[in-house]
């Protein structure tokens, strides 16, 4: 049986395991470069102002749903982004 090519997403999750990191800042730029889907990314990663006081009160970025952490996760491919990449190939049928 032949192979199936890796999808987008797939690859940037094995990309950013293999490389340690992401080549972005972030799941926002990966989506706007067109390294992952940008309109499945926009439907989900902005927080409303309830979420927003949820995240600040754990100590996490309010701004970005991926980050985990205040400011020092700009390329660092976090089990949050891990999970929501994962999810996005799930949902894409590449897994």
């Amino acid at each position: 049986m032949a192979k199936n090519k890796v999808g987008k997403h797939l690859q940037f999750y094995f990309d950013c395991i293999h490389y340690g990191s992401m080549p972005t800042t972030g799941l926002c730029k990966a989506a706007e470069e067109g390294l992952i889907s940008k309109s499945f990314l926009d439907k989900y990663y902005n927080p409303d102002k309830y979420d927003k006081k949820i995240l600040f009160n754990e100590g996490k970025d309010t701004a970005y749903w991926g980050s985990d952490d205040w400011g020092f996760c700009l390329y660092k491919f976090t089990y949050l982004r891990q999970t929501i990449v994962l999810f996005m190939a799930a949902i894409n049928q590449e897994l």
